[in-house]
């Protein structure tokens, strides 16, 4: 539902590489995905998929800047995407920059993800300093875009800004193709690390309601999934404490296995839920989810399939809340309400009247 993962078994056709980017898709590693969602170091976020519109582009006098003077400090090279033991290296210096332990562990398993061969058409830039390679990229070509992958740097650069350098390489790569679209993947509101992204110019943002694309200047941070979940589910944890009902909301991870495997259809599959607490409930859990697709309230009957309350013990305190790793199965549903009001009456007569 908010996470879907496709796994091409051919190359990619470069005009259909065209429409999973132009419908917020986007590549990892040897497969190609959406989401809504990203939990990232201890944190609850929205992804946010941009795009820069090249037709009529201009690189800002700011960004003419950075590419003028590192034009004259370093030299480049664009072409086919080579895995070698120079950019190996150079990612294992860039890899030590991320200690929250998701990076892969190698250039190939980022790229290729174990595979031989590339189902994508993927090209790279080499910055070096005279001999010595001190930046990498790699980028996607559609048919009328690009999209970019990955960026490595050595640390000992920092100064110069490679890694966005990289990427108005890629621009430039792209005007000069005549491709009308260039993909830097998501931002996360909330999060700075991903910041640099929207500083390539007036970018665009996907909006997962109407499938659009519109000026990311216009986004309204109120509405983005991760809010507007959070929201409803805080206004029926209101109604049911009104009715003297005690609940808590909790982070659930777990929630991508159930939504990239159709075979687990049943587990429960939303990032967030409400659980309703109560000592009349010994064999299951009553929660509710708020299902931002349908816009609806959904009370369920749940099951604990596996415990981790040790394990969970030990990571419970997020940035925005607690966090549950428990797998659970949906065993009923008890209703489904558009009002919080409504669906606070639903629980309080479950309770009442079982």
């Amino acid at each position: 539902m908010y996470t879907e993962v496709h796994y091409p078994l051919r190359k990619i056709p470069a005009d259909k590489l065209d429409d999973y980017l132009a419908n917020g898709w986007f590549r990892m590693g040897q497969t190609i995905f959406t989401c809504w969602f990203l939990f990232m170091e201890r944190g609850f976020y929205s992804a946010i998929w941009i795009r820069q519109d090249l037709t009529n582009f201009k690189f800002k006098k700011r960004l003419r800047k950075i590419m003028n003077r590192n034009g004259r400090l370093f030299t480049y090279k664009i072409g086919p995407a080579v895995i070698d033991h120079a950019k190996e290296v150079l990612y294992q210096k860039h890899r030590v920059r991320f200690n929250t332990g998701s990076a892969y562990r190698s250039l190939r398993q980022s790229l290729l993800s174990g595979a031989s061969y590339s189902i994508y058409d993927t090209r790279q830039i080499e910055v070096y300093d005279d001999n010595k390679l001190v930046a990498a990229s790699f980028f996607d070509v559609g048919e009328n875009s690009v999209a970019s992958i990955n960026g490595i740097f050595d640390p000992s650069y920092g100064q110069y800004s490679l890694g966005f350098y990289t990427m108005l390489l890629e621009m430039q790569f792209s005007l000069d193709q005549g491709k009308k679209y260039y993909y830097p993947g998501y931002i996360v509101p909330g999060n700075t690390r991903f910041d640099y992204k929207s500083r390539i110019g007036d970018v665009d943002y996907f909006n997962l309601y109407t499938k659009q694309w519109y000026p990311l200047a216009n986004l309204d941070l109120n509405n983005i999934p991760s809010s507007l979940l959070r929201g409803k589910l805080e206004a029926l944890k209101f109604f049911l404490t009104k009715k003297g009902i005690t609940s808590e909301i909790f982070y659930f991870p777990p929630y991508e296995s159930a939504g990239i495997d159709p075979l687990l259809e049943d587990l429960l599959r939303h990032p967030m839920y409400l659980k309703v607490v109560s000592d009349k409930f010994r064999h299951f859990d009553l929660f509710a989810i708020y299902d931002l697709v349908k816009q609806q309230y959904q009370l369920g009957i749940y099951y604990n399939l596996d415990d981790f309350s040790d394990w969970i013990a030990q990571k419970e305190a997020g940035k925005h809340g607690a966090f549950s790793y428990n797998i659970y199965m949906l065993g009923e549903v008890i209703s489904e309400k558009f009002s919080p009001k409504d669906t606070s009456a639903d629980v309080f007569e479950f309770i009442h009247g079982n």
